[in-house]
């Protein structure tokens, strides 16, 4: 019949059917990279993730270590301060307890001085009665008794005078040594007033010394952040290719398939021609 299809010759099937094969071959051949491709890039997915969970962790202990040495050093510090402000205290009325004291020695000193400057007077208007005695002596022959008992008065007085000059001189020799002691006393307060002074640099310079570990610890969270992102963006460019990937097995799946469904027919037509 001049009408009907005319099925085609063998070796123009054997051809196709040739070709299909080597093409079915090669879709495969590209299906297994396609799945190794896959495979490396769920490991490489995975890595990033663990990567990503890691440095979160790492993030995580460094933020505690951080609170706990800014709460630690909070502490320490307040403690100092505290403790520097009552000695600071103490040593202060110390230091005016022994300043009053002093002042009032001194004042006492002062009015002793005062007793041993009116007992002086006394002693020279003594013995300027003692001369005017001597000169009545001279005159009057008939009072020199009386003159005697009164130089002798005035002798005796003059001794009790200068007896007490030397206990007022003692007495200021006292308050004198009392006085150095103060002024030591007071030294050795200003001495440690100067320690606590140097404390307070101390505490300033760990303190200081606290502050750049702290920034440098905020240094450290910021690169983590940092590389936490970079992780976070290499898993999502990952995530991409992989899902790029995913649709490029999918498509050499629906290659394979229609690569198998030509040989299917190429076969069928094949079996089916007479001349087979």
């Amino acid at each position: 019949m001049f009408g009907a299809k005319q099925p085609p010759t063998a070796p123009a099937d054997g051809a196709e059917l040739h070709q299909a094969r080597a093409k079915l071959a090669q879709l495969e051949m590209l299906l297994k990279q396609g799945k190794t491709i896959l495979q490396d890039l769920r490991a490489q997915a995975n890595a990033a993730t663990k990567e990503r969970d890691d440095l979160r962790g790492q993030l995580e202990v460094l933020r505690l270590k951080l609170e706990s040495a800014v709460a630690e050093s909070s502490v320490v510090i307040a403690e100092k301060d505290a403790a520097l402000a009552a000695a600071v205290a103490a040593k202060e009325a110390a230091v005016a307890e022994k300043g009053a004291a002093l002042a009032e020695k001194e004042a006492a000193d002062a009015a002793r001085e005062a007793a041993v400057a009116a007992k002086d007077a006394a002693l020279a208007d003594k013995e300027a009665a003692a001369v005017e005695g001597f000169v009545a002596i001279a005159e009057k022959d008939s009072a020199v008794a009386a003159a005697v008992a009164a130089k002798e008065a005035a002798v005796t007085a003059k001794e009790a005078a200068i007896a007490e000059k030397e206990t007022a001189v003692a007495e200021k020799e006292a308050a004198a040594v009392e006085k150095e002691a103060a002024a030591t006393e007071r030294d050795a307060a200003v001495t440690h007033l100067e320690s606590a002074v140097t404390q307070i640099r101390d505490i300033t310079g760990k303190r200081d010394e606290m502050s750049l570990l702290l920034s440098e610890l905020r240094a450290d969270r910021d690169r983590i952040a940092d590389e936490l992102k970079s992780s976070e963006s290499r898993r999502a460019a990952l995530e991409d290719q992989l899902g790029s990937a995913a649709g490029d097995v999918e498509q050499l799946r629906a290659d394979a398939e229609r690569a198998r469904t030509l040989a299917r027919e190429i076969v069928e037509i094949y079996k089916a021609s007479p001349d087979s």
